[in-house]
């Protein structure tokens, strides 16, 4: 009876130190992307035109950051994505509100152009 016990306890032990293990182990950021609630597009007056967007959006909890941002032009489009970090497993579910300034790569000629952040999508004219 007694070497049961002692097997069981070794079992357990080995249970928790693999786990405490594995956490150790585990990657430190999770990538995602940012939840945008609005998106408005600044222009400037000077010709070739500079675009600004000021991108209005939502962190789900305090764990959470704005992460890299990306753009990609391909004549009139534009695609801009806004990744998040998450770090930490234990994270107060509290929304956080955030505003990101984008300024994009490039001149604009006139003309209309479609600019899309994470699938939110607004038409400029210049």
């Amino acid at each position: 009876m007694r070497e049961s016990h002692v097997v069981l306890l070794g079992a357990v032990l080995i249970f928790v130190v693999a786990s405490c293990t594995s956490s150790l182990t585990s990657p430190s950021a999770v990538a995602g992307t940012l939840q945008v609630r609005d998106v408005r597009v600044i222009v400037t007056a000077p010709r070739p035109a500079q675009v600004t967007l000021q991108v209005d959006g939502v962190l789900p909890d305090a764990c959470t950051s704005v992460g890299r941002v990306s753009q990609a032009r391909e004549g009139g489009a534009i695609i801009v994505t806004i990744m998040t970090d998450r770090s930490g497993d234990i994270c107060a579910q509290v929304i956080q509100n955030v505003t990101v300034p984008v300024t994009l790569n490039g001149t604009f000629v006139a003309g209309t152009y479609t600019v899309r952040v994470n699938g939110v999508e607004r038409t400029v004219t210049v």
